[in-house]
């Protein structure tokens, strides 16, 4: 499989989670959580079960490899890149958390993604309190 290749395939896995029982088709919850999804998804064993989805969900794994096939070429030509979970770019400290995106995208160099930020995360209608705080 080629880099490209895998980053579609992270960007399919992307959409695939957000699709009704989605997460549920790629999570396998350790034997001590009792089933409890909430938890972090294991990323590479997603990956390796969405390679292997039963037939019921094969169809729509294959229309969110074309989908992510079509976002990242509109996305490159936009000047926005795709930063996987696996690609070095990929921030470390964002990976050890539990839930971290499978794809980032960026405008800008990704290369910044591995300095030290902040980010402030939050609804798009703040209240104003969060505004004032944030500012």
């Amino acid at each position: 499989m080629t880099a490209a290749d895998s980053l579609v395939e992270m960007v399919a896995i992307s959409l695939f989670l957000a699709r009704r029982g989605g997460r549920k088709a790629l999570a396998r919850p350790p034997a001590d959580s009792a089933g409890d999804q909430r938890r972090g998804l294991d990323l590479p064993a997603a990956a390796a079960r969405f390679r292997e989805l039963p037939a019921r969900w094969q169809a729509e794994a294959r229309r969110c490899r074309e989908r992510a096939s079509r976002a990242l070429d509109g996305a490159a030509a936009r000047g926005i890149a795709a930063v996987g979970w696996s690609d070095p770019r990929y921030p470390p400290q964002l990976s050890a958390l539990d839930g971290h995106p499978p794809v980032l995208w960026v405008q800008g160099d990704p290369a910044f993604l591995r300095r030290p930020a902040a980010a402030i995360v939050g609804s798009r209608a703040a209240s104003p309190y969060a505004a004032a705080v944030a500012g």
